[in-house]
């Protein structure tokens, strides 16, 4: 929600891609995952979050549409397992 308030009038639009962004893969690539997945790493800084490097190794066919894999990436990771420390 907080999110949505830090947007102001223009909500979630100002956060989520345009609604007519698409990617399409290139055919030469060797795909690896049937399903997009973000890069596990030891830090955030050290993967790849672009769209070639999140999608580029998938086998979805066509354009994809980036907005609503977003929407769908951020519902996948809604909810995190963790732990914090006692004080």
């Amino acid at each position: 929600m907080a999110l949505v308030t830090a947007s102001g009038p223009l909500g979630l639009s100002a956060f989520l891609p345009d609604p007519r962004t698409t990617f399409v893969n290139r055919p030469s690539i060797k795909r690896v995952h049937m399903t997009p997945v973000l890069p596990v790493t030891d830090t955030w800084q050290a993967g790849d979050f672009t769209l070639d490097g999140v999608m580029g190794d998938t086998e979805k066919p066509g354009p994809v549409d980036v907005r609503l894999y977003t929407v769908k990436l951020l519902s996948r990771y809604q909810y995190v397992s963790g732990e914090s420390c006692e004080t």
